[in-house]
């Protein structure tokens, strides 16, 4: 199955819950926080659990669907929060070096 990180499991049964510990991850999805109203670290744990049940293969075809789903919404979330910070940290970069002047520096630590 193109597109699938390797090594995730797929099991071909029934998608519902059968007590054994499982949740029934199309209604699980149902009560998913929004990732906007998630703080980055929030979304990194949820995709992190979802990555391991995945691999797990505790997953049925229905619930590996609706999982994969939830997990490239959580991806991409993380992946602009993560350049949101990138681009601060160049900003602050940028102007802490183009006031920086070390011909300046260098008369204070002589």
């Amino acid at each position: 199955m193109q597109g699938r990180p390797a090594g995730i499991g797929l099991k071909h049964n029934n998608p519902v819950a059968t007590g054994g510990g499982r949740v029934d991850l199309m209604a699980e999805s149902a009560s998913f926080t929004s990732s906007e109203n998630l703080t980055f670290e929030q979304a990194l744990e949820q995709l992190d659990k979802l990555v391991r049940r995945m691999e797990s293969g505790e997953l049925g075809l229905e619930e590996s669907i609706t999982a994969y789903r939830r997990g490239a919404e959580l991806a991409l979330y993380c992946q602009g929060k993560l350049a949101a910070a990138e681009q601060q940290i160049q900003k602050l970069d940028e102007e802490v070096l183009k006031n920086f002047a070390p011909d300046e520096m260098r008369g204070l630590t002589s």
